[in-house]
């Protein structure tokens, strides 16, 4: 090979222009049957030998969608998901690699939480939500702020970084659950 010769990488990734909706849609069609198949193939192998993978998916719905409580549970366990996916997605699009998103959540309940336990007893329930969503957004965006300002300070990798504050903010959890849980002179 020639010194002013490029190599061809073997994958390309290009971005497309635009394509027909029919098209799409049996891309997204195809890709949620792909992740049932490949689904149902995991749970083969970990279902007990005579278990019906169907009768597995139909229990996961009902679990999910069956009655009115798991409907609630799934929406409050979807809601935070769907909002730190859409809090998220600026940074993929601008090419920051931003892993640590569990973390924010994480250091956002630790700032909710405190007000919670803090003034719970105390305030009315509108303005302490309204606080506590405050210092959750806070609490979050500086922990967000960290690994930020290292990449623009020292360029660090902000893969790695926001991956590693995820265990940080989850030590920081577990810490706070003791000294908030446990009382003055009750254990060790």
């Amino acid at each position: 090979m020639h010194h002013n010769e490029t190599k061809t990488p073997l994958i390309r990734l290009a971005k497309r222009g635009v394509m027909e909706p029919w098209k799409a849609w049996c891309i997204r069609v195809g890709s949620i049957l792909v992740a049932l198949l490949l689904g149902g193939l995991v749970m083969s192998i970990a279902l007990p030998e005579g278990s019906n993978i169907f009768s597995a998916y139909g229990t996961i719905i009902e679990g999910a969608l069956g009655k009115k409580t798991a409907i609630r549970q799934t929406i409050k366990l979807a809601v935070p998901l769907l909002g730190t996916a859409l809090a998220i997605a600026p940074c993929f699009k601008m090419h920051f690699w931003n892993i640590g998103a569990e973390g924010q959540i994480t250091a956002g309940a630790i700032g909710a939480t405190f007000f919670a336990l803090k003034f719970g007893k105390t305030m009315p329930q509108l303005p302490l939500l309204l606080i506590m969503a405050v210092a959750a957004i806070l609490c979050g965006g500086l922990w967000a702020l960290i690994p930020a300002f290292f990449k623009a300070k020292w360029g660090t990798n902000e893969t790695l970084f926001t991956l590693m504050m995820n265990y940080i903010a989850t030590q920081l959890a577990a810490f706070f659950i003791i000294v908030w849980e446990v009382p003055k002179g009750a254990g060790k």
